[in-house]
């Protein structure tokens, strides 16, 4: 899961880096001054890193809240006697699409003739998120410890998932809107300066030192004033502890 992470934040990098060249090459076209076009590109870049990251941290919540319809599905089938593998063809059977996909994937897995250790493991990416951790962590539990309580556990962990989910959805609503503010006034100051530089006298002004100086501590502030905000709004992210499987614990 290291590695998908890595990944991740390369492609969002990737996004950032096309944006900025994008944006300072627009810059240097109205302006003509090349520091003006470098803020631009850091700053653009800036902003376009933290969105992916953003959409990125989205993603993975909602594959988290697929999770307690899957677990209730489950919970039933097994309530009613038939086995985990059954449960998850009536859930490819009966579910939405979205849900549908992934029990066909988890389906998939546990027909085939690896270790239960095995299909843990290889199970997770398709749930790909803490809730889906821990619900293969119970089958696990369960398969080598008993299935006597294990419907009653999994209504508990379908229970626990609604409350954390509905806790971490008004958290994240409130965080969107504090970073979209700080997104626009991060931006905003540099969309100004980059409509007065089409000016002659004004592009001419931020090519002596002194008007490199406030661009160069304009940047330094803005950049700084990001970072505070974003460090004060972010919502702690939850540790995905079960993410590796580890065939030794139990």
């Amino acid at each position: 899961m290291k590695s998908v992470t890595l990944k991740s934040i390369a492609r969002n990098r990737l996004v950032g880096l096309v944006v900025g060249v994008a944006a300072g090459a627009a810059a240097f076209t109205l302006s003509r001054v090349p520091l003006i076009s470098l803020c631009v590109f850091i700053v653009a870049g800036s902003l376009a890193f933290t969105v992916a990251q953003a959409r990125q941290d989205a993603r993975e919540v909602t594959d988290g809240e697929s999770v307690p319809q899957i677990v209730d599905s489950i919970s039933t089938s097994i309530a009613s006697g038939v086995s985990l593998i059954e449960a998850l063809d009536n859930i490819v059977a009966e579910s939405q699409p979205s849900i549908r996909t992934k029990a066909e994937r988890l389906l998939a897995i546990f027909e085939s003739d690896s270790s239960l250790e095995e299909k843990v493991a290889r199970s997770k990416p398709v749930l790909n998120s803490r809730e889906g951790d821990l619900l293969l962590e119970l089958v696990l539990i369960a398969s080598r410890r008993g299935d006597d309580a294990f419907t009653d556990a999994l209504n508990e962990l379908a229970d626990a998932f609604r409350k954390q989910q509905s806790l971490n959805r008004e958290l994240v609503a409130r965080q969107g809107w504090v970073m979209a503010t700080a997104r626009l006034g991060l931006a905003s100051p540099w969309v100004v300066l980059l409509l007065l530089s089409v000016r002659p006298e004004s592009a001419t002004a931020f090519q002596t030192q002194l008007g490199a100086g406030v661009l160069l501590t304009g940047l330094a502030l803005s950049f700084a004033a990001q970072r505070l905000i974003v460090a004060g709004a972010r919502v702690p992210r939850v540790v995905r502890q079960f993410s590796q499987h580890e065939g030794a614990r139990v």
